[in-house]
């Protein structure tokens, strides 16, 4: 079987990235460029939210704020 090296690259370029997207963060963080109570702040604790009902993240998003 003859493979050629544009094969080869797609194969391997397939099989990094596929590596990536398993990879769940182990801390995942949400930063809010804003005090608590803001929009920022409601908006990481929504996204926080539909994370987790859609089973993406296993664990709490931990918000930093950055005022």
């Amino acid at each position: 079987m003859k493979f050629s090296l544009r094969q080869i690259a797609a194969t391997t370029g397939c099989l990094l990235m596929a590596s990536q997207l398993l990879a769940e963060p182990k801390r995942p963080e949400c930063i809010a460029p804003a005090s608590p109570g803001g929009g920022f702040d409601l908006t990481c604790k929504l996204v926080q939210s539909a994370l987790i009902n859609e089973k993406i993240l296993t664990t709490p998003m931990r918000v930093t704020y950055m005022p």
